[in-house]
């Protein structure tokens, strides 16, 4: 039976090997040391054979191998068994290690780099950037609240003309709604444009990094926007900030995950100089920034609902709010269906870093959470009017990325048959039994959506899913399909 191995970088090697009295199974740890003398191996041996009676005197059997069987062992041991086996034999060759620390650290500090992270001078560029972007904002808001600063008051009302919101929800939503629509292409295009020449210069190098930081400014403008803009309660939801200054719910959410994304940009520097650029979409601080611009849908829609909620109550009801809100109504699904794909763009990009199994898992989760929820929230059709949205939007990004910028093309999911599902369940199910039928759109999403999925893969899809991942396919995605849209459907409820 073959040992499982652990490695550290260098030439020469020695190999200790112990046998684990529970699995009777062979263990063998490599150890390799920067040296050019083949005899530096073998005084490592020796100084690991003076452990060898202390080892069997506990029970356990060593023997010393040759540095050539170390390379036919395979790899994957417990944390715990691999930290108590290196820190043993780092113990025994410690004398060895500190003879040769000078001469490595004199090589190392002439041929290494920094890990990563960019130049000063554009990070000071950014901060004064930000500096200044918060200026004009702060300017603006107080001005607006002490009444010296009319404009962001004037622009409001005109908003309000226009989609029939009030003034602190309608100039709000639409600036949210070109911010990211702003930010989604400079994601998909930054994706497009590391795949195609690699690691840029630095974050103020590459030209889809503007994209994206204007997109996520402009929903923490938005957000700001709504917080300051109400001249008296918007309504039961609102939030006290001082005296008789109330924000509403949206807003705050707004600014809330706007800023965690946001934060994710400095981290994001930080986490470069620690640990070097990463080559996944799904490293902490990336995930900070799709995950905050995501969630910021959620305080849109919260936003609108507060804004319909208080036409209603001063007399004007859903008839007279225009075609523009009832638009937004829909494109808020839409864009959520499309935040929460972001997450799987690897593998609608083809360079996947994890396993296949886990794209029709997100494909099914997005499915079942945001197609469930919209059909509650906003009755018929509702469902099939979001993923057109999707559709289009995402569209004109493959398009726009790919055949027009000369980039690789991001694919996607098609979500016709999920949707489909979830409009014919609404028929049989009620909206007042959101948990059932919130079950019976994830089971039919799970099984015949999965299936539909599954086809579309083999037609427009970078990565086809394979026959043989189809029974993981199965299983994997019927879970979030089922579970992903209960938490909706029990708020409904």
């Amino acid at each position: 039976m073959r040992a499982p191995r652990v490695e550290l970088p260098g030439r020469n090697r020695a190999a200790l090997t112990r046998g684990s009295p529970r699995s009777r199974r062979p263990r063998i740890l490599c150890i390799r040391l920067g040296a050019s003398a083949p005899e530096d191996a073998g005084g490592i041996a020796v100084d690991l054979a003076e452990q060898r009676e202390d080892l069997r005197r506990r029970g356990d059997e060593v023997v010393l191998t040759p540095a050539a069987d170390c390379g036919r062992a395979s790899t994957g041991s417990s944390a715990g068994a691999w930290r108590r086996r290196l820190t043993l034999s780092l113990a025994a060759s410690l004398g060895g290690v500190a003879l040769l620390a000078p001469a490595a650290q004199a090589g190392t500090a002439q041929s290494l780099k920094p890990a990563g992270g960019a130049a000063l001078d554009q990070v000071a560029i950014a901060a004064g950037a930000a500096i200044l972007l918060t200026a004009v904002l702060a300017w603006l808001g107080i001005g607006h609240r002490s009444g010296k600063v009319p404009w962001l008051g004037r622009w409001a009302r005109w908003s309000s003309r226009i989609s029939g919101l009030p003034d602190w929800a309608a100039l709000p939503s639409g600036v949210a709604a070109v911010s990211l629509i702003t930010a989604v292409f400079g994601m998909y295009w930054d994706i497009s444009l590391h795949i195609d020449v690699g690691r840029d210069p630095g974050p103020l190098a590459n030209p889809a990094h503007y994209f994206i930081l204007a997109g996520l400014l402009g929903i923490f403008t938005a957000g700001f926007f709504a917080v300051v803009l109400p001249r008296e309660r918007p309504g039961p939801t609102a939030i006290w900030i001082s005296r008789d200054w109330y924000a509403p719910l949206g807003g705050v959410l707004m600014c809330a995950c706007s800023a965690f994304s946001l934060i994710g940009f400095p981290l994001d520097d930080v986490w470069h100089r620690l640990f070097g650029q990463d080559v996944t979409l799904w490293g902490p601080t990336h995930l900070m920034l799709i995950g905050g611009a995501a969630m910021a849908l959620l305080g849109i829609a919260t936003l609108l609902i507060e804004g319909t909620r208080a036409r209603q109550v001063a007399g004007r009801g859903a008839s007279e709010t225009g075609w523009v809100l009832a638009l937004r109504r829909v494109s808020v699904p839409g864009a959520l269906l499309i935040g929460l794909c972001t997450f799987q763009a690897e593998f609608d990009f083809g360079v996947p870093q994890f396993r296949l199994v886990f794209a029709p898992m997100l494909v099914m989760l997005a499915a079942g959470v945001t197609l469930t929820a919209t059909r509650l929230w906003l009755g018929r059709g509702s469902a099939l009017a979001a993923v057109a949205f999707f559709v289009l939007i995402r569209g004109g990004l493959a398009v726009l990325v790919g055949p027009i910028l000369g980039n690789p093309t991001p694919h996607f999911p098609l979500f016709v048959t999920e949707t489909l599902i979830v409009e014919g369940v609404g028929l049989i199910v009620a909206r007042d039994r959101p948990l059932r039928f919130a079950l019976l759109s994830g089971l039919g999403i799970g099984t015949i959506g999965l299936a539909a999925e599954w086809g579309w893969s083999h037609v427009w899809s970078p990565i086809p899913w394979p026959s043989t991942l189809f029974p993981a396919d199965r299983e994997a995605g019927l879970g979030p399909a089922v579970v992903g849209p209960t938490p909706p459907a029990a708020s409904v409820g």
